[in-house]
């Protein structure tokens, strides 16, 4: 912990930067200079110098410009003015013109060129890059493909795009262009967001699949495990019609036996981000790293991989306001095959069995269907704003989406809101960025839900949902009985989940090819949670059996006060995390090699909060929202109830880690990493754990005797080693002596509590590992079109 304030007092300092805008956006008419000059003042924060009499034989000026270079505004604001200027520093001087005019020549008539940019399949290509070649004047197309530039007849424009062509385009005599992109192939030379930095796709010894926006799965999505079905070779993502269940994702198989089998998020640097605050259309690019050589820097956290998202940041050029929206239809597709009415008696009937006449009311009801809505309709609204300047660039976003559960009274609408700024300063050497994002969520839920299920598939057919009279039909001459339909509506769960997360990182690039980064993240996630049972619940269903997940428990028998139950609920979890990191990069001839060296810290304080359930309400309509109006002292034998025990604790974890990668002649390559992790949530004895990983790839399309041939743009063997860990599914108690209840006894003929032991102490409880081996081959084939194919095969071995 010295080394590490070392640090923080050798890098924390003030730095105040001024920094000033070069391009101008006027639209005057028959104004004087001196008030034209105080705009551009006040826009580019530079300062005019001048006497007063110089302006005395100037004349009106009329202009009309949007974003155009310092230089560009004021060669337009002095056109015929018997004026001239020069810039020095931050100061624009003016001076009386000269008598020897020098005489325009076309080379210095700039003209306003429009285009549009397309795709080759004709569809505009928003965020596309059009500069004017060798100069700093650019700007950046709309949401229609369309560009607006001021350029001379002699310059070209340069027009590029991620995942295209760049094309060079002359001006000439031509004002209006449409511009066509080409697909390139890119992907040897794209980036690859790994572990604490980036590397070059091509030099990559482990395996990381990289997904781009226009990749992911469109539609009313809120869950980014939906976004990636069927894109990550690996990845099993399984979703089902429940809004406020997130889909099930686990890669490569099960990599654990104490925890769940998702894997581990990190958002724009944040470790363990949830996915929840993240909208789909706010993202740039998403890194799954899947094996141990990629996910080891991470330690005690990856062994069910890492998917690592970056959200988009500001392009420069002009400001960009854009709009999507989703509009999603969800119906049940199958259903299982159940008899109806007629079927159920003429099987009865053959087997000369009949129905009671309580069980026989002569209905003919669907019970799967009895629950479900016809449809489900499912929105999504996302809006945003970016921009950057020289040093500065920032994006806004907003995110509504309403999803609809096809279950009767289960839906799901969430709100979230993102901010992103970064600064440069000292000729771009110090980074500053700040990264803010809330998301609100308000679920609502059916309780017992599995227990409903299950009764739709038992429930007869004959029987209806409701009597003539409106009530619901029940018959409670049967065992584990109970109408679905009004188990759904006589109960009522809402959750209203709050996740805000926020990231500071200052990066400063040192002399040497050294770089330093400070990350500071903050995540808070508070549940408000309220559930129902209103009269007819707690009469028609005590000590009902719940039906649990698979796995997950055993059935157990439920006990309800009279009158109404309600449970009200009010939690929060809180993480505060610090890491601090160390990168050099060397070349050396044929050379190159990268290292990184950090320190993690993490503090997670979880189950802060309360809970009470209470009984015997006046009136049902009040649900959760007026506890003190019950009277559970009415009922006899029930007691208040204040949840489980044991939910808060406090984890910490403490870490330092490092890699090295060595890259001779992008030819062969290597990579080691170690990370050790200490964990308050293990015995004494075994508190830190050790993670090393080790990679090596060869890329075979690089030897003298491949140069011939044509059939593989690259070739790459890689194979890979790595360890990780595990501490997810320990609480801050598994290892501790713990004293409870033990019952009672008779203490001199009194009734008396008794405490004791309930959990021996464990001080060798040791970290779960989890042991991978990974043997990958990469190739891009160069089809005739000249447009590339990448393929990834990898044979994985894991020991757990």
């Amino acid at each position: 912990m010295k080394l590490t304030t070392a640090l923080l007092l050798t890098f924390c300092f003030q730095i105040s930067a001024k920094t000033y805008s070069q391009r101008i956006t006027l639209s005057v008419h028959n104004r004087e200079l001196r008030t034209v000059f105080k705009e551009i003042e006040k826009q580019s924060g530079y300062a005019f110098f001048y006497k007063t009499e110089l302006l005395q034989n100037t004349g009106r000026v009329s202009l009309s410009l949007k974003n155009v270079p310092l230089e560009d505004a004021m060669e337009r604001c002095l056109k015929n003015q018997p004026i001239d200027y020069s810039i020095v520093d931050q100061t624009i001087v003016l001076k009386p013109r000269k008598e020897v005019r020098i005489i325009e020549t076309p080379k210095d008539i700039r003209m306003i060129i429009r285009g549009k940019v397309t795709g080759t399949d004709n569809k505009p290509l928003v965020g596309v890059t059009v500069l004017v070649k060798a100069t700093r004047q650019g700007t950046a197309t709309d949401a229609e493909g369309a560009f607006s530039i001021n350029a001379a007849k002699e310059d070209v424009l340069v027009v590029s795009y991620i995942g295209f062509n760049t094309k060079e385009v002359p001006v000439g005599n031509q004002t209006d262009f449409t511009i066509v992109l080409t697909e390139g192939n890119t992907t040897l030379n794209e980036v690859a967001v790994i572990g604490y930095g980036t590397q070059s796709r091509k030099n990559l010894t482990s395996a990381i699949t990289t997904i781009k926006p226009e990749d992911l799965n469109r539609g009313a999505i809120t869950d980014v495990g939906q976004l990636l079905q069927g894109k990550v070779p690996g990845l099993n993502i399984t979703a089902n019609g429940d809004p406020n269940q997130p889909a099930a994702v686990i890669l490569r198989g099960i990599s654990t036996i104490n925890s769940s089998q998702g894997p581990f998020y990190v958002i724009d640097g944040i470790l363990g981000a949830d996915i929840a605050t993240v909208a789909p259309d706010d993202i740039a690019t998403i890194d799954v790293l899947k094996d141990a050589a990629a996910t080891a820097i991470y330690g005690n956290r990856a062994a069910n991989g890492v998917i690592i998202i970056t959200t988009r940041r500001g392009k420069k050029g002009q400001t960009q306001v854009a709009y999507s929206g989703y509009v999603g239809l969800e119906k049940v597709s199958n259903k299982l095959d159940m008899m109806d009415a007629g079927q159920l008696k003429a099987f009865l009937g053959q087997n000369n069995i009949g129905l009671s006449p309580a069980d026989d009311q002569g209905a003919n009801t669907d019970w799967q269907s009895a629950i479900q809505k016809k449809q489900a309709i499912s929105t999504n609204h996302n809006l945003s704003f970016n921009s950057a300047t020289e040093h500065t660039n920032y994006n806004a976003s907003i995110n509504y989406a309403d999803k609809q559960g096809i279950l009767l009274n289960s839906s799901l609408k969430r709100l979230i809101a993102r901010f992103a700024v970064e600064q440069y300063a000292l000729n771009d050497k110090l980074k500053f960025s700040l990264t803010v994002a809330n998301s609100n969520s308000v679920s609502s839920d059916i309780p017992f839900r599995n227990t409903v299920l299950l009764q739709a598939t038992q429930y007869l057919p004959t029987a209806p949902v409701q009597n003539a009279d409106g009530t619901y039909y029940e018959n409670m001459n049967h065992t584990d009985y109970y109408n679905p339909v009004a188990m759904i509506n006589n109960s009522q769960m809402n959750t209203q989940t709050n996740n805000l997360t926020g990231n500071f990182n200052t990066q400063v690039k040192l002399p040497f090819g050294f770089s330093y980064d400070l990350n500071l993240s903050y995540l808070n996630t508070s549940t408000l949670g309220g559930t129902y049972y209103n009269k007819y619940f707690t009469s028609h269903y005590n000590n009902m059996y719940d039906n649990p997940e698979p796995n997950l428990g055993y059935h157990t028998q439920q006990s309800f006060g009279t009158n109404g139950q309600a449970t009200r609920s009010s939690y929060k979890n809180t993480s505060k995390i610090l890491e601090t990191f160390l990168t050099w990069n060397g070349t050396f001839g044929e050379h190159t090699i990268n290292a990184v060296v950090g320190y993690s810290w993490q503090n997670y304080v979880i189950g802060e909060g309360f809970q009470v359930t209470t009984s015997n309400l006046p009136v049902d309509n009040i649900g959760y929202n007026n506890l003190a109006l019950s009277n559970p002292y009415g009922i006899s034998g029930f007691q208040i109830g204040f949840g489980a025990d044991g939910i808060y604790q406090e984890r910490r974890l403490i870490s330092d880690f490092g890699r090295f990668n060595y890259n001779y002649k992008n030819k062969y390559l290597l990579q080691g990493s170690i990370r050790r992790d200490g964990s308050s949530v293990f015995g004494a004895n075994n508190q830190w754990g050790y993670f090393p990983s080790v990679g090596a790839a060869w890329r075979i399309s690089q030897e003298n005797f491949m140069a011939n041939q044509k059939l593989f743009n690259d070739l790459k063997l890689r194979v890979s080693y790595g360890v990780t860990g595990n501490a997810t599914g320990f609480g801050a108690f598994t290892t501790q002596f713990l004293s409870g209840s033990l019952g009672t006894y008779y203490y001199n003929g009194v009734l008396t509590s008794a405490l004791g032991p309930t959990q021996a102490a464990n001080p060798d409880l040791k970290w779960e590992r989890t042991s991978t081996s990974n043997l990958g081959i990469d190739f891009t084939i160069l089809s005739v079109d000249r447009v590339s194919s990448a393929v990834e095969a990898s044979y994985f071995s894991r020991k757990i």
